[in-house]
């Protein structure tokens, strides 16, 4: 998984190309010393949300 912004994907490659934005995650900041707590961190924290699709195949009987 790739984040936005992160400053790995410069230097990282899929198949000898940079990685794709459409590939890079959005992930959102928690600042709120309340929130970081509730987390169990110690300080800020980033989270994102990525589906996952699984494909399966169906074989009928």
């Amino acid at each position: 998984m790739y984040f936005k912004g992160d400053p790995v994907i410069p230097v990282d490659s899929v198949g000898g190309t940079l990685v794709p934005p459409a590939l890079q995650a959005d992930t959102v900041l928690h600042e709120d010393p309340q929130d970081i707590a509730d987390a169990g961190f110690q300080g800020p924290y980033r989270t994102m949300e990525f589906d996952f699709i699984l494909k399966t195949q169906l074989t009928v009987p």
